[in-house]
């Protein structure tokens, strides 16, 4: 799946879990005259006689407002624990089941006092976050035809990202957490989670099922008959006679590259992403990368950006491909430790989908980036102008704002220049939103529509994708997202 090349890291206080003596012990709960009010668990003494020590467990995931849930704390003597809540205004207990009646944090109490074969056991206190409610919204899944691809917008209450996954995958699978396509005919389910954050609990997993039916040659839902496969479209990079290395390449492992006409070189593979220009030889048909800091090693450091200059030179054929014969990456200290070194072999096809003749109309509409950690809704106008939201795990929300044009203006070449800029960014709790675009340098690079089949027939069409590689100019960080039509 394709991925933001920031490695993000969230702590989700789903169970805040503490143990220790606490001040008042268990024993006190069952009259001394009675010391085997208890009963019920093992009854079998150690053999010099004296009672055996035992030991509480209790986990507690975060709670929901409203929620109530049942405690599955464990002696290890057998013997039955007794709960109570110590912050009443928070959360109630009875018998073993505790309902969260307010925002804050719920502090629960796990005691066992024993009997005439074990002694107390050390009192468990826990202290669980209890935090809003969420809920994961209706989603509805069209019935599906065998072989075809659909793109969903699953949403929570709490507006953050919800992930989708198939529960039977023998019949259907899951892209992007929101790409949906059916395999065979059969029942295809599938199960969507939202996990939380530090303001909401998680959300009850949702399930649904749709029913996938033979292949049709109905064209399928944001899909387009994709006529330039076999003959490249008037007005396209491909037809046009004056283009030669521009366009869109890549190859079967993933990896892709924009160049557009002045020859500037945005690269996508494992590693991360090189943003760069390189001097063609139309004479021998070989190319030379110009001096070029910017490769982002994602793979194993994702913090810094190499200063080291990236060399790389190679033959290409005009319209057909592009191939490194030589690479020079850059070696980072943890890499050396590792004996590794960073390297790609560059092999690089041009792409069908610069048949397609574009327009500034054609990125127009709704798009759509999930990948279950954070989300961006990207809306664009016939203009270019972008509006749109970022959301993450952590919960805030960033607008967004930017443009994106006809990368050669008057042109119907398949390549866009883009610009996206985060404009303010405010958390549920009041805070600073972390934003993976930056607020004060907007992410500037070029973007492409690339289109995949959307069923098993040509006529069900080919549904299409944005894809855009871009980078802070002030920083070099680098950004790759693909975005669908929901």
């Amino acid at each position: 799946m394709s991925k933001i090349l920031v490695a993000l890291a969230f702590a989700f206080p789903v169970a805040l879990v503490g143990c220790g003596g606490g001040s008042s012990p268990a024993s006190q709960l069952t009259s001394p005259s009675n010391p085997e009010t208890n009963s019920g668990g093992s009854s079998s003494s150690s053999s010099s006689g004296s009672p055996s020590s035992q030991t509480i467990s209790l986990a507690v995931a975060a709670l929901a407002v409203g929620s109530t849930v049942q405690l599955q704390g464990y002696a290890s003597s057998g013997l039955p624990v007794i709960y109570a809540s110590q912050t009443p205004s928070t959360c109630s207990v009875t018998g073993n089941t505790v309902t969260a009646l307010a925002l804050g944090s719920c502090t629960l109490t796990a005691n066992q006092a024993g009997n005439s074969s074990f002694n107390a056991a050390p009192q468990v206190q826990i202290v669980v976050p209890v935090l809003k409610f969420q809920s994961i919204n209706n989603i509805i899944v069209p019935s599906l035809s065998n072989g075809s691809l659909v793109v969903l917008n699953p949403t929570a209450t709490s507006g953050l990202p919800v992930t989708i996954t198939t529960l039977t995958p023998g019949v259907c699978t899951v892209t992007q957490n929101i790409a949906i396509y059916a395999l065979q005919t059969g029942v295809c389910t599938l199960q969507a989670f939202q996990l939380g954050n530090s303001q909401y609990a998680a959300a009850s997993s949702s399930t649904v099922s749709t029913t996938v039916t033979a292949s049709d040659n109905t064209l399928a839902k944001n899909a387009v008959l994709a006529t330039w496969i076999t003959t490249p479209q008037a007005g396209s990079t491909t037809a046009d006679s004056t283009t030669s290395l521009e366009g869109i390449y890549n190859n079967n492992s993933g990896s892709f590259a924009f160049i557009d006409s002045a020859n500037s070189f945005n690269f996508y593979d494992f590693y991360g992403l090189l943003f760069g220009s390189f001097t063609a030889n139309s004479t021998n048909g070989t190319w030379v990368l110009n001096s070029s800091p910017n490769y982002y090693p994602s793979a194993y450091n994702t913090s810094t950006t190499s200063s080291t200059v990236i060399t790389a030179n190679g033959n290409y054929s005009e319209k057909q491909s592009f191939t490194a014969l030589a690479q020079s990456f850059v070696t980072l200290s943890t890499l050396e430790a590792d004996g590794k070194t960073p390297t790609s072999l560059l092999y690089l096809t041009y792409s069908k989908d610069n048949g397609y003749a574009a327009s500034q109309s054609s990125v127009a509409g709704n798009w759509l980036y999930n990948d279950g950690s954070y989300q961006f809704n990207l809306t664009v106008d016939n203009t270019g102008a972008i509006t749109g939201t970022e959301v993450d795990t952590v919960g805030g929300a960033c607008s967004l704002s930017g443009a994106i044009t006809l990368a050669d203006s008057g042109s119907q070449h398949n390549m866009y220049s883009i610009s996206l800029s985060a404009v303010d960014g405010v958390a549920a709790d009041g805070s600073k939103a972390f934003c993976n675009i930056d607020k004060v340098n907007p992410y500037k690079g070029l973007a492409a529509l690339r289109f995949v089949q959307a069923g098993a027939n040509d006529s069900n069409g080919y549904l299409p994708s944005l894809v855009l590689l871009a980078q802070d100019a002030a920083t070099s960080k680098p950004i790759k997202l693909i975005f669908l039509k929901p």
